[in-house]
């Protein structure tokens, strides 16, 4: 859960750090210093990522293409939007749950309430 939650946090500063380091060596011609070790384990990370929706897709039925591996960074960095936004109104309003609205399902079956007593019948 704190992993899922500090890589939130971290997706969008990542992200913004490997585009000003590319637009910076592309404009310049100056590659600035970019700590190896960390950008293989960011690349293990992302190819991990990439790989473990695959999996999930095939599992669904769904196809993985391109565009969905290509917009999955973008996806990532508003994650860390939601953080921001998350921590925001934790600090501000911790008694406040965001909703989803949503309208009455009509179509739902009643449901039949069972007595606290039936397994003990059944025994």
């Amino acid at each position: 859960m704190g992993a899922a939650i500090l890589s939130a946090a971290a997706h969008a500063p990542t992200l913004a750090w490997l585009v000003l380091a590319i637009a910076v060596w592309a404009l310049s011609g100056v590659l600035p210093p970019l700590p190896g070790g960390s950008l293989g384990v960011l690349a293990l990370g992302v190819i991990a990522a990439w790989k473990s929706c695959a999996v999930g897709a095939r599992r669904a039925g769904l196809d993985y293409r391109l565009g969905d591996v290509l917009a999955a960074p973008a996806y990532w960095a508003l994650l860390s939007l939601a953080f921001v936004h998350a921590a925001w109104r934790l600090a501000v309003e911790p008694h406040v749950w965001d909703k989803t609205p949503h309208d009455r399902d009509d179509q739902m079956p009643e449901l039949t309430v069972v007595a606290l007593d039936a397994g003990r019948e059944a025994a």
